[in-house]
């Protein structure tokens, strides 16, 4: 098998490099990757240069940019290889844009979201702050309810993808993931058919916790 900068990431990893620097010589790489001590020593430069590695008299140490780019890679193989359910998702209630409002209010995705999720929802989200922004990653990489997007004049609208959950253990709604959000990577956006403020009596700094019920890869509704 063809060998990666990834397997030096790994390998480094592995060694320690996330938490402190890994005093490897160019020669020990290369023999740890079956690859030449030329190749050994072109990655390192290479990582160097890219962000990924930093380099000092006592060692390489990984970058924080490095160890987002491994997080990642390890979500996308626990999301292919671990589907055990459910998954909980904890965080607390903050204002929004108000963006979920107007989508909701489109005919196209009323329509899809009813067929698909089972219910219509409340025209608009609730934004929640995750705890642990992993978390959302993780269901980024997971296979979802998708809702197809629209164009309306010359703006395209992008799709979505849905994850069923259950809010606080008492409503079921679905967590939405637009394909071009104005959020950041700990905001995502939930839906239900009740306005959920109210039903669960939240305001901004409410703790609120979910629960994936389904695989919504698994869904015939697709």
């Amino acid at each position: 098998m063809k060998r990666t900068y990834l397997d030096l990431l790994l390998l480094l990893l592995q060694a320690g490099g996330g938490e402190d620097k890994v005093f490897a010589t160019t020669g020990d790489i290369a023999r740890e990757l079956d690859i030449s001590q030329q190749s050994a020593s072109r990655w390192i430069i290479e990582l160097e240069e890219r962000g990924f590695i930093e380099r000092g008299r006592s060692g390489i140490l990984l970058t924080d940019k490095a160890l987002e780019e491994l997080r990642k890679v390890y979500m996308i193989m626990k999301s292919s290889f671990d589907e055990e359910l459910p998954m909980g998702i904890s965080g607390s209630v903050v204002s929004g844009l108000k963006d979920g409002r107007y989508y909701l209010s489109l005919p196209h995705y009323m329509k899809e979201f009813s067929r698909k999720l089972g219910f219509t929802p409340f025209p608009g989200t609730l934004n929640v702050l995750v705890e642990d922004k992993r978390r959302k990653l993780m269901l980024s990489r997971m296979n979802g309810i998708r809702i197809e997007g629209l164009g309306v004049g010359k703006h395209v609208l992008g799709s979505v993808k849905c994850f069923l959950v259950l809010i606080n253990g008492k409503v079921e709604g679905a967590v939405v993931l637009p394909e071009r959000s104005h959020y950041d990577s700990d905001t995502i956006e939930v839906v239900s058919k009740y306005n959920l403020r109210k039903r669960l009596g939240l305001k901004d700094g409410s703790k609120v916790s979910m629960e994936l019920i389904k695989l919504a890869g698994s869904r015939a509704r697709r």
